[in-house]
């Protein structure tokens, strides 16, 4: 998706790897893991809660390079993440999350959330590897190359 936004866009980058510092000057709003603090979380949520008030739509999206990293910055809570989660897609904050299968899997706050709340999901590896998406609805692929990927979305 990163090569794909253009100079201006509204994408907001948190960079919690550090990995994709070539995409700074691509996005909006850049944040490498030095530049990640308590504030700028705040900031966001304070953001997402004047927008609801407000009525205004933000249109923008959010990427986080590593959720469960993320999730260890200091002042971040889950009820924080709930929110820009819930509230954030309300008026118009698009979080796009990356994760490992290993952390999905547990069955803590935010990963039942997410689970639960799960609307469009990109898969990067065959759908037999996955536990994220309900078992019901990975039987109606079929067998997947390594290489491929797949998206669904709950609401069609």
């Amino acid at each position: 998706m990163l090569w794909h936004v253009r100079k201006g866009q509204s994408v907001t980058l948190f960079d919690v790897t550090d990995e994709y510092g070539r995409f700074a000057g691509k996005v909006k709003q850049y944040y490498s893991s030095s530049e990640l603090t308590e504030n700028v979380v705040e900031e966001l949520k304070m953001r997402v809660l004047h927008a609801r008030k407000q009525k205004e739509q933000l249109n923008e999206f959010v990427i986080i390079s590593d959720l469960p990293a993320f999730m260890t910055v200091d002042g971040m809570s889950d009820n924080d993440f709930a929110l820009l989660y819930e509230e954030g897609q309300r008026v118009g904050l698009h979080l796009i999350i990356v994760a490992n299968k290993t952390y999905m899997s547990l069955s803590s706050g935010i990963q039942r959330l997410i689970k639960q709340k799960l609307d469009t999901v990109l898969i990067a590896m065959k759908m037999s590897n996955q536990s994220v998406v309900a078992r019901s609805e990975v039987g109606r692929w079929p067998s997947m190359r390594y290489t491929s990927t797949i998206k669904t979305n709950k609401s069609s």
